[in-house]
């Protein structure tokens, strides 16, 4: 997963080095590197940020839930979701109330098998068709700090 400057999806940013202001636009890309294209196809299923490096962390704001942006906040935009082995999408930079001067940014991403499943995601507020008890896993990637200009 990686941070990137503009809606291009070609330059990220370096580690430590993304400092936006409120109301800049971030652009989130989600890959899979080295998996078999005509199988796989990767689904970022939840996306969520905190104000702590934690994912578990009860502050929280939701991005992305099954597979669709937060229909709540009209600055998510997913560009790619379950037709590849990349995701993309962009989400406004906002603050959490409090003193909180970083935000990181966690994603619930699966691979969906293509050969046993239909892995599209419907958007908005239809379930995902593959069906939730399939054989696939979940993991949690985290990126971050994305710090307060």
């Amino acid at each position: 997963m990686a941070l990137y400057k503009n809606s291009s999806y070609r330059h990220p940013y370096r580690e430590g080095e993304v400092v936006l202001s409120t109301r800049d636009i971030l652009f989130v890309g989600v890959f899979v590197e080295g998996a078999d294209v005509n199988q796989l196809i990767l689904i970022v299923n939840m996306c969520w940020a905190t104000p702590s490096r934690y994912s578990s962390d009860r502050l929280r704001y939701i991005i992305i839930e099954r597979g669709c942006p937060n229909t709540k906040d009209n600055t998510i935009g997913m560009a790619e979701n379950g037709v590849s082995l990349t995701c993309r999408f962009h989400v406004t930079v906002f603050k959490f109330i409090g003193d909180y001067d970083e935000v990181h940014l966690h994603c619930d991403v699966s691979l969906c098998d293509s050969d046993t499943n239909a892995c599209k995601v419907n958007c908005p507020h239809k379930r995902r068709m593959y069906s939730e008890d399939s054989d696939h896993k979940e993991h949690i990637l985290t990126v971050g700090p994305i710090r307060r200009r």
